[in-house]
């Protein structure tokens, strides 16, 4: 699920979602972004994302202790005091963003509207790329969780997908919370979260193995292997766009963002447009891009097969002298013998009577 970016640097911002007068006027008529530039844009988003992962496995510690007396401290307060605050490291690195990344984040947060959302987002594609980049922690940490439950093949990478929304919330709740943990009640609110998330998940697995194309949860968990091409390639990275962007990612962002509000008391659809236009096209991205990694180009050998079946395997030497009793070595059936003349034909060859 896509990880908020915030990208707007603490000391540049006014009221919420706004920059200072004179922090606007210095993204107006940038130059263009330098190779420079861009590379440390992405050592940034890469360090917030390896931030993210164990952040995630504190939120979950947090979760599972909050019924625990309130004057313990929670894992996520002794990592803290042991010198690890995700918070106040993530805080520090948006500082460091160039001011067009800055610039292309605000444009996305001033936009309103789904469609609106959508324009800038498309317009703006680092934003983007960001958002992807961000989430492959979480999705990877998913993925262990999914290899570690073999006798749940295809519910494991839903499962895996849960577990770590369930502890990004946790940990996010930790961090905007005045008592620094979440409460009994926030706690169940983020693992409603993830049982949402993960039986999303779960779903758009079962679509995917319907489609004939890959899921990428399902893929990671190792669960899948799409080697062969089951469909054309556009249509695959059709139908992997609309499965993991518009059926998948875009539920879930809505509801994490939903009970993420609830949770943390503010209005329960502050921020839903942007959630989903970021969980739709990161998903479209992400699910294309997965089909078009993992297919191959048809042949036409692949076609006959859809059509005819595969061609009969040949016995070996021995099998074909020695006396069998079945009628399996008389003639292959129909479809079988149609498969071999097709494919002798093909390749040149001559069709018997």
């Amino acid at each position: 699920t896509p990880q908020p970016i915030t990208g707007i640097p603490a000391t540049l911002t006014g009221p919420p979602g706004q920059l200072l007068p004179s922090a606007s006027s210095s993204v107006q008529g940038l130059p263009s972004r330098t190779v420079k530039a861009g590379l440390q844009d992405l050592a940034i988003s890469g360090t917030q994302a390896a931030i993210s992962l164990p952040a995630a496995a504190l939120g979950l510690a947090d979760i599972a202790t909050a019924r625990m007396w309130d004057q313990a401290p929670r894992p996520s307060e002794l990592a803290r005091r042991a010198g690890y605050d995700p918070k106040l490291a993530i805080a520090r690195l948006d500082e460091y963003w160039s001011p067009q990344q800055q610039a292309d984040f605000q444009a996305v947060e001033d936009a309103k509207g789904v469609v609106g959302k959508a324009i800038a987002v498309l317009s703006h594609p680092s934003v983007l790329a960001h958002s992807i980049l961000q989430s492959a922690p979480l999705m990877v940490g998913g993925a262990v969780v999914a290899r570690a439950l073999p006798s749940l093949p295809r519910l494991a990478a839903g499962v895996g997908e849960g577990l770590m929304q369930a502890g990004s919330m946790g940990a996010q709740i930790s961090q905007e919370s005045p008592a620094g943990r979440p409460t009994p009640n926030q706690a169940m609110l983020a693992l409603s979260s993830g049982v949402v998330t993960g039986g999303i998940g779960a779903l758009g697995n079962r679509l995917a193995q319907r489609l004939g194309i890959a899921d990428i949860d399902t893929m990671l968990a190792g669960a899948a292997r799409n080697t062969t091409a089951q469909r054309g390639l556009v249509k695959q990275v059709i139908y992997g766009a609309v499965q993991e962007g518009g059926l998948e990612e875009l539920p879930q962002s809505v509801s994490e963002q939903v009970h993420q509000n609830i949770a943390t008391g503010r209005p329960y659809d502050e921020g839903v447009d942007h959630a989903a236009v970021m969980g739709a096209l990161t998903g479209a991205v992400m699910g294309g891009g997965m089909q078009a990694a993992v297919s191959r180009p048809t042949t036409v050998w692949d076609e006959i097969d859809q059509v005819l079946g595969p061609a009969p395997v040949a016995r070996p030497a021995k099998d074909v002298l020695a006396p069998t009793p079945t009628p399996a070595a008389v003639k292959p059936p129909a479809t079988a013998q149609q498969a071999v003349d097709v494919r002798r034909f093909v390749s040149g060859g001559c069709v018997d009577g």
